[in-house]
C-alpha cells in the first residue's frame, strides 16, 4: 500500500473491506496530497498502484475516517467537513451512489461528529447501527448529571435521517422491571486524584466483531495523575442487554492508552468461554501490540444485576 506515493502526500485511517478470508485484500483509506484536502480511496493490495478515489473528482469537502459496513462491501461510513464547518457522519453506497448525512437525523447538523464504526448486522443484512463520538451539547435539564464534558458516545441507524430515526446516547439511565433504557443521557465520569467524581470525555468507539460490546478510550485517574484508559461497555442488541452501558476499565495504569481495536472473531467466539481479544496501539510507537485482553473474563466479572 502507499506505493509510489507522491512527495508530501500521506495515507491514513485504513480499514479492511468485508470479504472471505482468502480474498480479503481491499482496503479503504484517506489520502491527502500535498497542498490538498483528504479524500477517500480504495486499493487492492495485490495490485500495485491500484489506489482509486471513491469519488471521481475532488469533492470540495474534507473526507476522512472511512469504515466499511462489515456485511456490505458497497456501503461505507465516513466523516465529511469543510475548513470552517462542523464534521458530520455520512454513509455512501457505491452501488446506488446514495450519499446520506446521518448527523442530520435529529434535524441537527451543527455539531462535530466523528469516528464512526458499524455494528455487525445480526443477520448480515438490513438496518445497521453506527457508533460515533460527538461534541453535541447536553443540557443539564435533560441529563442526570450534565451538561457533559467533551465528546460523548452515540449511536445512529445507517437508515437515518429516515422518519423516526434518532441519535441515541450510548450511556443512559434505566428504569422499570425488567430494566430498560430511558433515553436520558448519563455523562461519563471518573474519580480524580482527590477522589472526587468529575465529568470526562469518551472517544474512539469500536464495536466488537460479534456486536456485543463497544471499546473506547476515556480519561482516567490512577491515584497519582490523569491517564487515558481503554474501556468496554455492553452494546445494544447483545445477549447482555440488561447490562447495556456498564463500563469496565481495562487498562487502569500509568500509561496513556488510546484508539483500541478488536481482533477478528475466532472459531466458536460466540460462546461465553471463548476469548475475544483487543488490539491496542503501543504508547508512542504507533504500532499494534499483541492481543492481550480477554472478553470472556470481563463477561464473568460483569455479572451484576440490572440497574
Amino acid at each position: 500500500m502507499s506505493q509510489n506515493l507522491p512527495s508530501g502526500a500521506s495515507d491514513d485511517y485504513p480499514t479492511w473491506a468485508p470479504a472471505a478470508p482468502s480474498d480479503q485484500n481491499a482496503v479503504i483509506f484517506q489520502r491527502t496530497l500535498a497542498g490538498g484536502q483528504p479524500q477517500l480511496s480504495t486499493e487492492n493490495l495485490r495490485v500495485p498502484d491500484s489506489a482509486t478515489p471513491v469519488f471521481s473528482s475532488p469533492t470540495g469537502f474534507i473526507d476522512t475516517e472511512p469504515v466499511y459496513d462489515p456485511s456490505n462491501a458497497n456501503e461505507i461510513a465516513f466523516v465529511r467537513s469543510t475548513s470552517t464547518g462542523p464534521s458530520q457522519i455520512y454513509t455512501y453506497d457505491s452501488s446506488t451512489h446514495a450519499l446520506v448525512n446521518l448527523s442530520a437525523a435529529n434535524g441537527d447538523a451543527a455539531n462535530s461528529d466523528s469516528k464512526p464504526d458499524f455494528a455487525p448486522s445480526p443477520n448480515g443484512s438490513g438496518v445497521e447501527l453506527i457508533a460515533f463520538q460527538s461534541d453535541r451539547p447536553t443540557a443539564a435539564q435533560s441529563t442526570s448529571n450534565g451538561p457533559c464534558s467533551g465528546t460523548q458516545l452515540y449511536t445512529v441507524s445507517d437508515q437515518a435521517p429516515a422518519s423516526g430515526t434518532t441519535i441515541v446516547p450510548v450511556f443512559q439511565t434505566w428504569t422499570g422491571s425488567p430494566s430498560s433504557p430511558t433515553g436520558i443521557q448519563v455523562c461519563a465520569t471518573s474519580k480524580n486524584v482527590s477522589g472526587r467524581t468529575v465529568l470526562v470525555a469518551d472517544e474512539n468507539p469500536v464495536f466488537s466483531p460479534d456486536g456485543t460490546e463497544v471499546a473506547f478510550d476515556q480519561v482516567g485517574f490512577n491515584g497519582v495523575s490523569d491517564t487515558q484508559d481503554i474501556f468496554t461497555a455492553y452494546a445494544p442488541f447483545s445477549d447482555n442487554a440488561d447490562r447495556f452501558g456498564q463500563e469496565v476499565d481495562l487498562t487502569p495504569n500509568f500509561a496513556t492508552d488510546l484508539a483500541p481495536n478488536w481482533a477478528p472473531v475466532q472459531p466458536g467466539a460466540s460462546t461465553p468461554e471463548t476469548p475475544m481479544a483487543l488490539l491496542l496501539p503501543l504508547g508512542g510507537a504507533g504500532v499494534i501490540g499483541a492481543a492481550v485482553l480477554v472478553a470472556a473474563r470481563r463477561r464473568r466479572a460483569l455479572a451484576w444485576p440490572a440497574p
